[in-house]
């Protein structure tokens, strides 16, 4: 009800009051109703692999050019984040980086490329150990000459070698194809076949490894994982070069501009998903090449819809559901074996995040939040895929590290059900009484939420659209999953079972994430968040203590950490 509504019926009722000579008047304010919850347990479905040191990965795209090296927002960011794999070379089908020059689709010479090589050389080798990166040679030119002399120049003049090279960008988009770049028209409509990819792409290795003898290559960063004859030409073709391939997948294209926050989360169990799109590549690359062993990435990875199709970002574009959507995509993508999944992108040219981590002006979106805050502590040796019995929409995986005295075990729980919370009955992950680091975050909380030393129950609780990550050690003796935990067969796929009977003990459920004792109130220990106009750092965790009474900064301005 709105302020000036409730005055003017305040006002009513004390000249109705003075009317007929009541003294009190009774105003009571609505209670809004119980959250909806339901039941559900949390079944380890099983041993995946070991996790990738390149799963964390980003499309490096700045809003300057030298960005990496000079823009004190993205390298705080970056150091921040787990990401230690960046794709590298915005707009590089077009631009010669010896000169500087990039080329309009009409031939012309415009000021600079959009990326600097030797700003990522000083970002990577600040780091210890450095980072690894993937840089785009030009290739709709088709030049195995032009990006042998890039390489040589990379090398000498530059001083840095790429972990890995790909051969230009979505190469079914070109329409340049062969035509040197002063020579490009929009007119003009030269497209290569997959067979004149895959047989550029082992010009180019032979050219470049006479430079670089080293060199190592991404076969394609393949526009869709759809149109199955680029991945298998090329594996035919050039398979025994390469290093990996990689796709895009950007599963909101159908959506329109418009989608709302549950078409946004029904894209993790839709046909263009993760589990889908992945099975598919890999099964077609596996059959062409006759391996199991050819890492297959994920190049881009965003929500979509493009604007490329539609014209304009969507309006969810940089809210917190962006950071449901791509923590429930993180568990999706490693329960499948993905090695490498590449957000794009890491900053905006725009004040508007166009699906960057930052804007221009340096303000955090939430999936940047996401990246920085929570991310970094996901951390382990194995993966254990985690399904959940009982309540569609909710995803978790698993990080397990063998430690001396136990196991560390991290898990990534996403509730993407937009108005239920889920009561998660956890017992199958970590024993009750264990104790806990939780990170949470859920809708109206500007930046996630920290507890330490938080004893477990049963189950756990995840609000709904929430994000919960748990660490926590499981002593030696004691059952916990991982590779070196006790022999199990995987689970059957459960998702979705409905029906789960309740849990027996346990006890009362909170409106926070764990369920603690009565006497210690939800959210005990908690930052106390708070909005602020301008770029503002998050929260800097530090030692905790138990009983969830942790020690944190809030709000910290950016740049001062």
């Amino acid at each position: 009800m709105r302020r000036e509504t409730v005055e003017v019926l305040l006002m009513v009722a004390v000249v109705l009051v003075a009317a007929v000579g009541v003294s009190v008047l009774a105003y009571e304010t609505p209670v809004a109703p119980p959250v909806p919850q339901v039941p559900a347990t949390l079944v380890v479905r099983g041993y995946v692999g070991e996790f990738s040191p390149q799963f964390y990965a980003v499309a490096a795209h700045t809003a300057q050019p030298s960005g990496l090296a000079h823009d004190p927002g993205v390298q705080t960011l970056l150091n921040a984040s787990p990401i230690r794999f960046l794709r590298y070379g915005a707009g590089s089908e077009s631009c010669d980086p010896i000169h500087n020059i990039s080329y309009s689709p009409n031939g012309t010479p415009r000021s600079g490329c959009d990326y600097d090589l030797s700003a990522l050389k000083a970002w990577c080798t600040s780091l210890h150990p450095t980072c690894e990166t993937l840089y785009q040679l030009p290739g709709e030119t088709n030049n195995s000459s032009e990006d042998a002399a890039i390489v040589a120049w990379l090398l000498g003049t530059v001083g840095f070698e790429p972990t890995y090279f790909a051969i230009g960008n979505e190469p079914n988009g070109w329409t340049h194809f062969g035509i040197p770049w002063t020579s490009w028209r929009s007119t003009d409509n030269s497209v290569p076949t997959p067979l004149a990819y895959a047989v550029e792409v082992r010009s180019v290795i032979a050219a470049v490894r006479a430079v670089d003898p080293s060199a190592q290559f991404v076969g394609i960063e393949a526009a869709s994982p759809y149109g199955l004859d680029w991945f298998t030409t090329l594996v035919h073709v050039d398979g025994p070069q390469l290093s990996a391939v990689a796709y895009h997948l950007y599963p909101g294209r159908p959506l329109g501009a418009e989608p709302t926050v549950d078409q946004l989360y029904g894209l993790l169990d839709g046909i263009d998903n993760i589990s889908s799109t992945y099975g598919t590549v890999r099964g077609a690359v596996d059959a062409a090449c006759g391996c199991t062993d050819l890492p297959v990435q994920i190049g881009e990875y965003n929500a979509g819809p493009v604007p490329s199709v539609t014209g304009v970002y969507p309006p969810l574009d940089g809210q917190y559901p962006d950071a449901v959507f791509l923590a429930g995509s993180i568990d999706q993508a490693l329960a499948e074996g993905v090695p490498t999944l590449t957000f794009f992108s890491l900053q905006s040219p725009s004040t508007a995040f166009e699906f960057g981590m930052l804007n221009s002006a340096d303000a955090i979106a939430p999936v940047g939040l996401l990246y920085e805050e929570i991310l970094p502590s996901f951390a382990g040796r194995w993966i254990d895929a985690l399904v959940i019995a009982g309540a569609p929409d909710v995803w978790g995986t698993a990080l397990v590290t063998n430690a001396t005295g136990g196991q560390q075990v991290s898990a990534l729980l996403v509730n993407a059900q937009v108005a239920t919370q889920v009561r998660l009955r956890i017992g199958a992950l970590l024993p009750p009484g264990t104790h806990a680091t939780l990170i949470g975050w859920q809708p109206g909380e500007p930046q996630p939420g920290v507890e330490h030393g938080v004893p477990l129950g049963e189950n756990v609780t995840l609000p709904p659209q929430g994000i919960l990550l748990i660490n926590a050690t499981v002593p030696s003796g004691v059952p916990a999953v991982g590779r070196l935990g006790p022999a199990r067969s995987p689970a059957p796929e459960l998702r979705g079972i409905a029906g789960a009977a309740p849990f027996a003990g346990g006890l009362p459920l909170g409106t926070g994430y764990a369920t603690r004792s009565p006497e210690e109130p939800v959210g005990a220990g908690r930052c106390s968040f708070r909005s602020s106009g301008g770029p503002t750092r998050r929260s800097r965790i530090t030692t905790g203590s138990s009983r969830g009474s942790g020690s944190k900064e809030c709000g910290v301005p950016r740049g001062t950490k």
